[in-house]
């Protein structure tokens, strides 16, 4: 089979970090990196689950930058003139298959840099193991599935919480109870707040907002956030750890 049709990596495991949660704009910003083996001796593209994110940027082993594309079929406007219920359902049926990871379709298109097919070649040639990471940097505003902000006046009354199972409308991933994995969250929120999330939280970390930003995000540079005073918000933040040991 070619790598359009069959799943073609296997991830091993997965960090998702959400470095800023803001709730005057209602967006999240974060990245994931995906510790995969390949399933194939060449790959061209990888195909993940992923909807209502913006892609700023993919790297293979913090290296190689990744070109991409992004398709939800679910988004198209169909040139179908029948207004039937079987031919909604038919529509709905095939933009599922479309996107469905156990087939190795995703609505994010990945092509794998050069460079980085050459080594997994050497790799193979050479009967050895490879594994490796890809790292995405994305962001999600106002969105309407997935998570859901509630926000009151104070931080006791507002907070943010994943509504359904449907991971992959916040943050880049394989998006099947066919491929497990274990699991890493990194959440930064400001002092006034608390996380709670799935695993063993392992590490409470203090941290000044702009410092951690430096680092987590590659040195992206981010404006400072000005509250009602006209003060810089980079005093204090909190990083939040928690892992999954067992696969999910």
């Amino acid at each position: 089979m070619s790598d359009d049709d069959t799943r073609n990596v296997l991830v091993l495991h997965q960090i998702l970090a959400l470095t800023d949660v803001n709730f005057k704009t209602r967006s999240v910003h974060g990245f994931t990196e995906l510790t995969m083996a390949p399933l194939s001796d060449r790959i061209n593209l990888i195909n993940l689950n992923c909807k209502q994110c913006k892609i700023y940027s993919i790297y293979f082993n913090g290296v190689y930058e990744a070109d991409f594309d992004y398709y939800d079929p679910a988004l198209m406007k169909s040139n179908e003139t029948r207004r039937d219920l079987f031919t909604y359902l038919s529509q709905e049926e095939q933009a599922t298959i479309a996107v469905d990871a156990d087939e190795g379709n995703g609505e994010l298109c990945i092509r794998v840099p050069d460079e980085f097919q050459h080594e997994m070649m050497m790799a193979s040639d050479e009967k050895k193991s490879f594994v490796f990471k890809l790292a995405i940097e994305f962001g999600v505003d106002n969105p309407r599935g997935g998570i859901k902000f509630h926000q009151n006046r104070s931080a006791q009354d507002s907070f943010l919480c994943s509504v359904d199972s449907n991971a992959h409308y916040w943050f880049p991933c394989v998006y099947s109870t066919n491929e497990l994995n274990t699991w890493k969250i990194e959440i930064t929120v400001q002092k006034e707040y608390n996380v709670i999330a799935s695993g063993e939280l392992i590490e409470v970390e203090f941290v000044k907002k702009n410092h951690h930003q430096q680092q987590q995000q590659q040195d992206l540079m981010m404006d400072a956030e000005i509250d009602r005073d006209g003060n810089t918000n980079i005093d204090e933040s909190r990083i939040f750890h928690f892992y999954l040991n067992k696969p999910t």
